[in-house]
């Protein structure tokens, strides 16, 4: 499972505009999980994969990664934060056939809790 929160600082660059602070929410303590994402090989390739199947039962979906044995590059689990461009990523161990997402949704489909993912 993903780390549930990605603690990290920020530094604004350059001046702020005339009249303007920078100032950090009082808040705001971390950047929530808010997806998972797999690669094939390092994300830094960006080759996203689609999942194979995906079904919406209420307010869930469940999607469905399957992987075969092709020489290739590996696939890799990133996980994505709210407010955040940074990721915890990782290789998934060799072998892994497949990655199951269960997902928490709102009325519209959004995304509100990633429940688990679990890779074998």
């Amino acid at each position: 499972m993903c780390p549930p929160e990605l603690l990290a600082d920020e530094a604004p660059r350059g001046e702020a505009s005339a009249g303007w602070q920078v100032a950090q929410h009082v808040r705001v303590s971390g950047r929530r999980l808010e997806g998972v994402e797999l690669y094939s090989g390092h994300p830094d390739q960006m080759a996203a994969l689609v999942p194979d199947s995906s079904v919406r039962t209420g307010q869930r979906r469940s999607s469905t990664w399957r992987f075969t044995e092709s020489g290739g590059p590996g696939p890799w689990l990133a996980c994505t934060y709210s407010n955040s461009l940074l990721q915890f990523v990782r290789p998934l161990p060799p072998g892994t056939r497949q990655c199951v997402l269960s997902q928490n949704l709102n009325r519209l489909g959004g995304v509100v809790a990633i429940e688990f993912i679990d890779c074998r």
